[in-house]
C-alpha cells in the first residue's frame, strides 16, 4: 500500500505530462481553408471565340453528393474507404463554390453570354437553365482527382432539352501531394466539365 501511495503521484504526473504534450501538439496543427478558383490555363479559355453567344444562362440548382456536403475535404484510400481531413476544409459551402466556378468558366468559354445563379436569382430572365449534380469529387491523395457529374438543360418554358444534357466522368493528376495541389486539379476538372456543358449550349446560341 505504501509503494502504491508513492507511485500514484508519479503516475498522475506522468499522465498529466503526456496529455499536456498531446494537447500542445494538437493545438499546433493549423486548420487550412481552401477555395476552388477558375483556372487561368487554356482549359478555361473560350471554346469558340469567333462569335458572340448572346444567351442568358441560369446555372442551378447545383447539388452535390451527401458525403461531400460538409466543410471537410474528402479524399479516398480505396473505392470503399473515404478520408475526411479535419484540418483541411472548404472556406465556403462546396455546392456554392462549384456553382461560382462553373458560372465564371462558362462566361469565359462563351463570350457574350450572361450567367446567373438559379434559384438565388430566379427572378432574372434566362433563355436556358442548367441543373447539375456532382456525384463524385475526390480521388486518392497524391495520385488522382476524379469528378463525376450529370446535368440537364431546360428552356425558358421549363421544358427539358434532352439532347443538351449529359454525364461527365473526368480524371486528373495533381501536380503534387499537398491538398492545395489537389484543389487546383479539381478546379481544372470543373473547367473541363464547363467546356462540355458550353459545347452543348453553344449549339443553341448559333
Amino acid at each position: 500500500m505504501i509503494e502504491f501511495r508513492v507511485l500514484l503521484p508519479c503516475l498522475l504526473a506522468l499522465t498529466t505530462s503526456l496529455l499536456a504534450g498531446c494537447v500542445s501538439q494538437r493545438s499546433q496543427v493549423e486548420t487550412r481553408y481552401f477555395l476552388l478558383e477558375p483556372p487561368s490555363s487554356q482549359v478555361a479559355d473560350a471554346v469558340d471565340a469567333a462569335h458572340t453567344c448572346g444567351l442568358r444562362i441560369a446555372l442551378g440548382p447545383v447539388a452535390i453528393a451527401e458525403y461531400l456536403d460538409q466543410p471537410r475535404i474528402v479524399t479516398r484510400r480505396s473505392d470503399n474507404e473515404l478520408v475526411l481531413h479535419e484540418y483541411a476544409r472548404w472556406a465556403m459551402p462546396l455546392a456554392r463554390n462549384i456553382s461560382e466556378v462553373l458560372r465564371e468558366t462558362l462566361r469565359r468559354q462563351l463570350p457574350g453570354c450572361a450567367t446567373s445563379s438559379y434559384p438565388a436569382l430566379a427572378a432574372e430572365p434566362f433563355d436556358v437553365r442548367v441543373a447539375l449534380e456532382v456525384l463524385r469529387l475526390d480521388g486518392i491523395r497524391g495520385e488522382s482527382v476524379e469528378l463525376v457529374a450529370i446535368w440537364q438543360v431546360f428552356g425558358a418554358d421549363g421544358k427539358v432539352l434532352a439532347e443538351r444534357g449529359g454525364r461527365a466522368e473526368l480524371r486528373g493528376v495533381p501536380a503534387g501531394t499537398d491538398i492545395a495541389d489537389r484543389v487546383r486539379a479539381q478546379a481544372v476538372l470543373l473547367a473541363q466539365l464547363a467546356a462540355r456543358i458550353s459545347a452543348k449550349l453553344d449549339g443553341i446560341a448559333r
